[in-house]
């Protein structure tokens, strides 16, 4: 499974205003067997991937379902686990729209090297990206969370 997160306004990183870079949205997309799908929006991804990845740790932690929302929209996510099945559905206030089943082991792998990406990407437009604290709390969020499942897996 190959995920790619797309986030809006990639070139105000080569700007001064590059701090206001995690302010811009984002969409995460799931590349699977000929089918590409938006799984995850947000308006602010900053904030929006850390409540996310916060998510994906206590899930990894506690096996408890959890849930993340959207910044800016009436859309939320809940993700739960049973077995080695990832599930995702979202819901627009209380309508469920659409569900998402990912074996469990591809999901992190893919959602880890995608986080990895994501930082060194925006790490290479503008190094002093470095600086910002949405970056490091994001880059820590995802270590520990690999770490975790590095440790799971052994």
């Amino acid at each position: 499974m190959e995920i790619q997160f797309v986030p809006g306004n990639l070139e105000l990183l080569k700007t001064p205003y590059y701090a206001d870079f995690f302010y811009e949205n984002i969409i995460i997309y799931f590349n699977e067997e000929d089918t590409t799908d938006a799984v995850f929006q947000s308006a602010v991804h900053g904030t929006f991937l850390l409540k996310l990845g916060e998510a994906l740790i206590n899930l990894v932690k506690t096996k408890e379902t959890q849930m993340v929302e959207s910044i800016g929209t009436t859309i939320s996510y809940r993700i739960s686990q049973s077995d080695q099945t990832i599930y995702i559905v979202k819901y627009s206030g209380e309508e469920e729209i659409e569900k998402h089943l990912c074996q469990y082991d591809l999901f992190f792998e893919g959602l880890t090297l995608a986080t990895k990406n994501y930082l060194h990407t925006i790490k290479r437009e503008n190094p002093r990206i470095v600086l910002i604290d949405q970056y490091q709390l994001l880059a820590s969020c995802f270590i520990n969370f690999d770490q975790m499942r590095l440790l799971e897996f052994h």
